[in-house]
């Protein structure tokens, strides 16, 4: 499966001369455990991403990432690299990082909040060829800014920002406007959406199997 494809996959991940196996370490996370990146969009707030070098294994790399209450985003929390052979800080220098960290996408849920808890639904399908292709970004554009609107506006906003990619942009090319367009509408995201805000979700979780946006 490719990455970002709504469920905990496995892919190949090419960078330069190297080639790793990429896939959700579920025995290093915590299941039970979301934060908001959106309205109605949420994602584990604790996630291990491992990266296994396709070779020899001479490099096993687990990186933790998890929600940051001081930066209110999904952070790089720790990181564990095993090798076959001696470890060696020029090593470490070079391993591509950054590059799986920006190539995994985690998968999406949606989720209400209860007078009990939340309910969390998913994941969600692919967020680009599925969840964005259902959604008539053109009558959006055509209505400015009002709260619907903005509430997709922060969606998409938001999981281009979670996925490290250029998130203005991404913004602008969904809905069709020019940049400056998509810049202000961000303001009054912020200004208007409560939810644009990552948050830890209120206990207790249940998880239900349901794609719902």
């Amino acid at each position: 499966m490719k990455p970002g494809s709504g469920k905990d996959s496995t892919y190949v991940l090419e960078v330069d001369k190297w080639k790793f196996i990429v896939f959700t370490d579920l025995d290093r996370m915590d299941l039970t455990s979301f934060v908001s990146i959106a309205p109605g969009i949420a994602v584990r707030s604790d996630y291990c991403i491992r990266a296994m070098e396709d070779r020899t294994g001479k490099y096993d790399i687990r990186l933790h990432m998890g929600y940051s209450e001081e930066e209110q985003r999904i952070v790089l929390r720790n990181c564990e690299i095993g090798t076959t052979r001696e470890l060696k800080i020029r090593d470490i220098a070079r391993l591509p990082i950054e590059q799986i960290i920006r190539a995994y996408h985690p998968p999406l849920w949606s989720y209400e909040i209860t007078d009990g808890g939340t309910n969390i639904f998913g994941p969600l399908p692919d967020w680009e060829h599925d969840a964005l292709s259902s959604v008539d970004f053109s009558a959006l554009r055509k209505q400015g800014p009002t709260p619907d609107t903005l509430k997709w506006a922060s969606r998409v906003y938001s999981v281009a920002q979670l996925n490290k990619g250029p998130a203005t942009k991404r913004l602008a090319e969904v809905f069709g406007i020019p940049l400056r367009t998509a810049s202000h509408w961000l303001t009054l995201m912020k200004e208007r959406v409560p939810e644009s805000v990552s948050m830890k979700l209120p206990t207790p979780i249940t998880v239900l199997d349901c794609q719902n946006v």
